[in-house]
């Protein structure tokens, strides 16, 4: 199924993407949906479908996934127009078909030091190093 999920900081829009579920949305660069920010785990949560029913689950995330107030222990349902928070920062989802075919679709492309393109919706970074270890999937942030 194709989906729209829009991020916003705050307040302030950050931008959309129009992806195929199953999607990953993390900080990685190799998940469906890359949101570099601290406070996202590199896999952070999953969108799949089953039956025609959309699912939202959380990939074991340092800050939990958040819909309707209430963190995501297992799958839980998702319909279109639900918002939920990973991290510090809210979703929307949508189906594509409650999308205008114009819609713009703002969001920052940078390049790798190969030919290849990654999408990435860019929200601004606080200072942070990574835990490069493959142990876990968590950020640990940068002493100030």
């Amino acid at each position: 199924m194709e989906i729209k999920i829009s991020v916003r900081a705050g307040v302030e829009y950050k931008g959309s993407k129009i992806v195929q579920t199953p999607c990953v949305i993390g900080r990685s660069k190799e998940v469906d949906l890359t949101i570099p920010h601290p406070s996202v785990s590199r896999q952070h949560c999953e969108i799949y479908e089953e039956a025609g029913q959309l699912y939202l689950r959380d990939n074991g995330s340092l800050n939990g996934t958040r819909l309707k107030g209430d963190f995501v222990e297992t799958a839980a349902p998702i319909q279109p127009g639900d918002e939920f928070v990973i991290g510090e920062l809210q979703l929307r989802i949508e189906t594509t078909t409650d999308v205008d075919a114009d819609t713009e679709i703002r969001v920052a492309v940078t390049e790798k030091t190969e030919p290849e393109m990654v999408t990435m919706i860019e929200p601004p970074l606080p200072p942070l190093s990574v835990d490069d270890d493959d142990d876990d999937d968590d950020l640990q942030l940068a002493p100030e």
